[in-house]
Formats: structure tokens, sequence, C-alpha cells
């Protein structure tokens, strides 16, 4: 009789302690939107430019999940990614001479923050792509950043990481070879 009710109860605490530690680290409430989504950047010949993202929540834009889990989100416009586009010119006010002169672009980010914590920023997945070099003068180029995030690895990193906004800053540079 003892053991039966030993099992019975057993049971019961083993289901209790089931239903308090399982649960879905991703519910979609890592929030993101890109206030510079399309971004017009001039370069001055000898200048290095540098803007500041952040991805905080937004109902237009979207709420960014981690890849693969806009189909479990709690949100209605769960994204799994954002592509933040740039049109980059490289502009020389001298008298011409140089107009026509392909430099290499180079489109570097860093400072990549949630929730003004570095603590989890790997978890952030930035990617430049587009052109990697620029005309003086010329025609102006397109640069995208697309951001995508990984899922939580446990409940801590998800409390720490849901809701915030995401911060990074991009510096453009020009160089001549």
């Amino acid at each position: 009789m003892k053991s039966r009710k030993l099992v019975v109860g057993l049971l019961v605490m083993l289901a209790v302690a089931m239903s308090t530690l399982t649960f879905a680290y991703w519910a979609g409430s890592i929030s993101g939107d890109s206030d510079v989504a399309n971004e017009s950047i001039t370069i001055g010949t000898g200048k290095d430019v540098t803007t500041s993202v952040s991805l905080g929540s937004s109902a237009t834009s979207g709420v960014l999940v981690p890849s693969g889990r806009a189909a479990d989100s709690n949100e209605a416009n769960a994204v799994e990614s954002y592509v933040i586009t740039y049109t980059v010119d490289l502009a020389d006010a001298d008298n011409g001479s140089y107009d026509g002169t392909s430099a290499t672009l180079d489109v570097t980010y860093d400072n990549v923050l949630i929730g003004g914590s570095a603590t989890y920023a790997d978890s952030v997945n930035i990617v430049v792509g587009g052109a990697t070099a620029v005309t003086v003068n010329g025609s102006s180029v397109t640069v995208t950043i697309t951001v995508t995030l990984d899922e939580p690895a446990n409940a801590t990193e998800y409390a720490a990481v849901a809701g915030a906004a995401i911060t990074f800053d991009v510096t453009f540079a020009a160089s001549f070879a």
C-alpha cells in the first residue's frame, strides 16, 4: 500500500516538474524593425561614414524572430530577417580630376548589442552584401545588410533578449589601390 502511494506521489511530482520546465524558449517576443530600411550614404573622399542601426519594435515592419520560427511565433507579423538597403555614392568636391576613379568599398559592422548589452550579441547574424566597388562621382551602388537571429539556447537567454532592441554600427569606407 505504501509503495503504491509512493509511486502515485512520484508520478504527480514528475508531472508538475515537467509542466514547469517544459516551454518553448521562443514565443515570438523579440521585436525589431528597421528605422533605416532604405538609406542613402555619401562617402566623401578621405572620409569614412558610420551610421547606427537600431532594430526596435514596430507594428508595421514586423517582429524579428529566430530563423525558422515565424510559423511558431505568437506575433502575427513575425519576420525571420531584416534587409536594410543602402544607396552609396562616393563624392569628391574637387575640380573633377578624380571623376571616374574606382575605389574598393569596404562595409563593416561593430558594436552589436541586444538591449544595450553585448552578452548575447553573438546570436545576431549580420551579412553584408551588394557592391564591393564604387566610382568617384559615378553612379550610386547598392549595399544590403541582412540581419537574422539565432534561437536562444535556454530560458535565461530568452528572457534576456525577448523584446529587446538590436543595435549596431555600420561603417562605409572607400579605399584606392
